[in-house]
């Protein structure tokens, strides 16, 4: 009886770590909500929110090409888990930075901040 119950908790628990790790995949559906910059300029304080109502994110990956920024976003675990979620990120950014875009899935990024070159000011697009 003793091992029958080993067994069962061990395949118990190895399919929790495989729902977890399936449900903690990229968010395709975050948006810009807010920004701000620091003053030096170098920093940059997203506020992001989620189309759907459904579920939380816990993380950015930031990867850079030239001169834009590539943001993706990544769920909690488990299904609606606020455990670990946030919704405001901190990017370091560099001079050369003109662009901001998110990950939109299948390969797609979606252009969310742009720098006007005149002005060094940052604005949201539509």
């Amino acid at each position: 009886m003793g091992k029958k119950k080993i067994i069962f908790l061990l395949i118990v628990f190895v399919l929790i770590v495989i729902f977890f790790v399936v449900t903690g995949g990229k968010r395709a559906d975050v948006m810009l909500q807010d920004f701000s910059v620091s003053e030096d300029g170098t920093k940059l304080q997203l506020h992001t929110t989620l189309v759907s109502s459904i579920g939380y994110t816990r993380k950015m990956k930031v990867k850079q090409s030239e001169d834009n920024l590539y943001l993706t976003f990544y769920s909690t675990f488990g299904f609606n888990n606020a455990m670990g979620a946030k919704n405001e990120f901190e990017v370091t950014l560099n001079s050369s930075c003109q662009e901001i875009y998110f990950d939109k899935g299948n390969g797609e990024y979606k252009l969310v901040l742009q720098k006007n070159a005149e002005t060094n000011d940052w604005k949201m697009v539509n």
